[in-house]
């Protein structure tokens, strides 16, 4: 399952300086002047290595494959939980100290065995290639083949030749004189060591994670590097950059940026990528926030006063001037200029663009393409900090149009280009304080008429009259939170609901005014005059987006988007692709409904290659219907045979208006490293589940080690060999598999692609199919498997499955059967040994033969059984089966043949086959 929405947890903390969990070891082998010494150290303080029990390191010592691969796999930060008994190569047996991580390395094709004997040959040395190719493969790295040698002993030919290639490129190895390498030399620990520190410390793509601060206490204390902390110096703690790097800090949320120099090591709490000095956060976040989301890029050093040597203190100077964005001062009316509406390649204004806007207006832009090619137009528009903002419009005819608003006075660059990519010339947007515009309300002026709201695919929108006024005035507001907008001769308005980020769910008050635009800027209006407002309430709620898959479905009847209680849910659309014959609808209590599509034409439902029920594609439309029963929020949800979500959209209550964003639209959605402790990302996303569950009165769920290892499994599989099903290469699914990993239940999948587990949980609940296996009551345990993929993102993987049945004590399940048949009926049905002899019988043989029916295969039937009994009297059978006993128990209180009064005995038979269903026959007689 992947969605496009996405959620983020932001928490108030402060940080307290902690030792490292690895205390640091000084190695009598390993003196401070040793070429290793600091590479040495780091891998030690992480606990990717460790030394002998006389306190010695061995540097110089041949490393074995078993010792590589180890440290490859904990140098790169890879998950490497314990497993299950498994066969990994014919010398790497169970049990041994390093049979994880070999595991682990051979299922990430880090390492194979010998192609001879299939042999892993734990105790031999490794080369300096052998070596190379593990780093690049655990570490995810594109070596491309070279298009010339990279060193003088390295062809670009030989398989090695990509390795060594990147190698050079990030100044990872040491050549000599004659420009060698030596690829086969054997590699010691020493070197080891080494190579993997430079990797991990050699320039990195940008880092998206969570920064928090140092408290007061700390400030005056020596840092790792040897400096004094200044609590009012732009300096930070990382693990990796060398002392010294200077890194660019922004805060994904509003773009804001500081520079800081590194010169100490952490955090060491877990979650967080980066500490920072109190200034360098404060000029970024306010401190009450703790902890903020940001990204951390390598940057060059600032310019520094050259009769000072003291860069961190005047980093302070430094990063004033870039943050603190300062309007200009009101300017003039003979300041201000007009884009040429021809300065954009490609593209030919039909509105003059000022270069002076205020904070609060939304400017319209609209032109048309010299390319009947284009197909979008982009404006793009980066602040003092760096941070960019790209919005698009689709070319219509030739034409295009779109708003620009700016969120806050500043100095802006403005671009805009043909298509989603490319060059533009860049021109300079000063954006003012709204107090540059005096203004005033007239009460001569006619107020506007009251505007409609409507919602139209998902997304909400104010349409009005404009009574001859050719600018307006929105606002916004409640509990003293206030947004407004002056826009420019429009009469109708869709919000970006990032804009609304402060406000929450309920009433807010929508002002409404006119006025003239009486020169083509707003600024060079002397003064403007206002209409009377008029006022409404708006019940707002968040807003969800609206999915529909246009290459999966086509929608050709759609229900009306906001509903009541009472009022019938159509949906018609035209499958393009295969798509699950039950849909879903999630209801404003939480509960999942299935509901069955009806074709057109009278088609009915067939199996795919894995057992699926679908509707193939067709020019015949499919129907989904439904009564609202309930008041408030629904999601109707289509999928296709995959269990990907072709279709996904909100219907929200009567008289309400999405205004708020989404916990998705509240935070950019940016990879992130969640760390290597398996165990602990487990534990969070359980919670997850169960607070999901305890929200909806589901019992909590037990973590189970089975089913971990085959959701690692499953999740290691997928990033490994770049896919995203329940099925693999094979054609296998997690049921398919349990049997290897000892799991006698049926297991369910639920299946993530995304950067965070909050996120990750957040689009499995707004799925409707993956939310019913979350709040599913039977289940009592859960599996969870988490990898990173090559993209940054990580496959997620929830397993979920009751307790094992107690098929050893029969008499008691069938007790409890007959006990609920019971409840249900006027008078009871007793037992009857012969009946039960002759059902206990057909559901071993069904478990045996593998079918569920009254006829086998091979033409034996129940009734055939039944009748070489020599039995007489009327009577009823039912056959029934599930992965839950519970669930069995439904589907019999379903059978209203059980209740007549004419039957009085009954015969009950119980088995579970070998994929874990559970296949009950009842016989039943007068």
């Amino acid at each position: 399952m992947f969605f496009r929405s996405r959620l983020i947890s932001l928490g108030i903390a402060f940080l307290c300086l902690t030792p490292p969990v690895h205390a640091m070891i000084v190695f009598t082998d390993v003196a401070s002047d040793h070429p290793y010494y600091e590479a040495i150290q780091s891998l030690s303080e992480q606990g990717v290595i460790q030394g002998y029990e006389n306190n010695t390191f061995r540097p110089d010592q041949p490393v074995n494959r078993v010792e590589a691969v180890k440290i490859v796999l904990l140098g790169s930060k890879v998950i490497v939980p314990d497993i299950q008994p498994q066969e990994i190569f014919p010398d790497v047996m169970y049990g041994v100290w390093y049979d994880k991580y070999v595991a682990k390395a051979k299922n990430l094709n880090i390492v194979r065995g010998d192609e001879e004997t299939g042999l892993f040959r734990p105790g031999d040395t490794i080369n300096l290639a052998e070596v190379l190719k593990m780093l690049m493969t655990a570490n995810r790295m594109d070596a491309q083949t070279p298009d010339e040698d990279p060193y003088n002993d390295v062809p670009k030919d030989t398989w090695f030749a990509p390795y060594f290639g990147y190698a050079k490129l990030v100044g990872l190895l040491d050549e000599d004189a004659d420009h060698l390498v030596h690829p086969d030399k054997a590699v010691n620990r020493g070197m080891l060591a080494e190579l993997m520190y430079r990797l991990s410390s050699s320039p990195k793509a940008d880092e998206y994670g969570k920064a928090s601060y140092y408290g007061a206490q700390f400030h005056g204390r020596t840092t790792a590097s040897g400096d004094v902390f200044d609590a009012s110096s732009f300096t930070a703690a990382h693990r990796t950059y060398p002392f010294g790097t200077w890194l660019k800090v922004t805060n994904v949320e509003d773009g804001k940026s500081t520079l800081v120099r590194v010169n100490d090591r952490g955090p060491y709490s877990e979650g967080r990528i980066i500490d920072l000095s109190k200034a360098a956060f404060e000029a970024i976040a306010p401190l009450s926030r703790g902890v903020i989301d940001v990204m951390v890029e390598v940057a060059p050093a600032p310019p520094t006063n050259s009769d000072s040597s003291d860069s961190a203190g005047n980093i302070g100077l430094f990063s004033a001037n870039l943050l603190n964005v300062k309007g200009a001062d009101c300017p003039e009316k003979n300041n201000l200029r007009y884009l040429s509406r021809t300065r954009f390649e490609g593209i030919e204004l039909s509105t003059d663009i000022p270069d002076y806007l205020t904070e609060e207006e939304v400017f319209p832009v609209s032109g048309k393409v010299f390319s009947t090619e284009t197909t979008v137009v982009t404006a793009f528009f980066s602040d003092a900090s760096g941070y960019k903002t790209a919005i698009s419009a689709t070319v219509h005819d030739g034409g295009f149009s779109m708003n620009l608003h700016f969120p806050a006075p500043g100095e802006y660059e403005f671009g805009l280009l043909p298509g989603t990519s490319g060059k533009s010339v860049i021109e300079p947007i000063h954006v003012l304080p709204y107090t540059c515009v005096t203004e005033q309300e007239n009460e001569v002026m006619t107020p506007l008429s009251q505007p409609l709201t409507l919602i139209e695919n998902g997304e909400g929108k104010i349409l009005w009259e404009k009574g001859g006024y050719t600018l307006f005035q929105m606002t916004f507001s409640q509990e003293g939170v206030v947004k407004r907008f002056v826009l420019h001769d429009v009469s109708e308005w869709q919000p970006s609901y990032t804009d609304f980020a402060d406000f929450k769910e309920g009433e807010v008050e929508f002002r409404l005014r006119g006025g003239f635009q009486q020169n083509k800027s707003f600024l060079e209006n002397d003064s403007a005059e206002w209409s009377p407002a008029i006022s409404t309430i708006l019940n707002t709620v968040t807003h969800q987006e609206f999915i529909a898959e246009p290459d999966e479905i086509t929608l050709t009847a759609s229900p009306k988007e906001t509903q009541k209680s009472g009022q019938p849910l159509r949906v018609q659309f035209i499958p393009k692709v295969s798509v699950r014959s039950r849909a879903a609808i999630i209801l404003p209590d939480g509960q999942v409904e299935m509901i069955e599509l009806k074709s057109s034409d009278n088609a009915v439902p067939i199996k795919d290659k894995n057992g699926v029920d679908i509707f193939p594609p067709s020019e015949s439309p499919l129907l989904f219907e439904y009564l609202v029963r309930q008041s408030g929020l629904h999601f109707i949800e289509i999928n296709n045979a995959g269990g990907t979500a072709s279709l996904n959209i909100p219907l929200y209550d009567e008289d309400t208006f999405p205004l708020l964003p989404n916990p998705g639209e509240k935070t950019r959605r940016e990879s992130a490293d969640l760390g290597s402790d398996i165990t602990a990302l487990r534990l969070k996303l359980a919670e997850l589940i169960n607070r999901d569950r305890r929200v909806y009165k589901k019992s909590s769920l037990s973590l189970d080690d089975s089913l971990n290892q085959l959701a690692q499994y499953r999740s290691d599989d997928m990033a490994s060999n770049h896919y995203f099903s329940h099925w693999n290469s094979k054609g296998l699914s997690a049921n398919d598999l349990r049997k290897n990993f000892a799991i006698g239940q049926v297991v369910a999948e639920n299946l993530s692609k995304d950067v965070t587990l909050e996120f990750a949980e957040y689009g499995l609940m707004r799925s409707a199919i993956h939310r019913a296996n979350i709040l599913f009551p039977d289940w009592t345990r859960v599996g969870i498997g988490i990898s990173r993929n090559t993209d940054g993102t990580y496959t997620f993987v929830q397993l979920f499955s009751e307790n094992p049945v107690d098929m050893g004590n029969l008499s008691q399940l069938k007790e409890r059967m007959l006990a609920a048949i019971n409840r249900e009926r006027e008078t009871p049905l007793t037992e009857d040994s012969n009946l039960g002899g002759i059902a206990q019988e057909w559901s071993d043989f069904m478990a045996e033969k593998d079918f569920f029916d009254f006829t086998s295969s091979d033409g034996v039937t129940l009734f055939d059984k039944i009748k070489e009994t020599g039995i007489n009297k009327q009577i009823g059978t039912y056959i029934a089966g599930n992965i839950t006993f519970n669930e069995v128990l439904a589907q019999i209180a379903k059978n209203t043949a059980l209740l007549t009064s004419e039957w009085n005995t009954i015969g009950i038979g119980i088995k579970q086959d070998s994929l874990g269903i559970i296949k009950v026959t009842l016989i039943y007689s007068e």
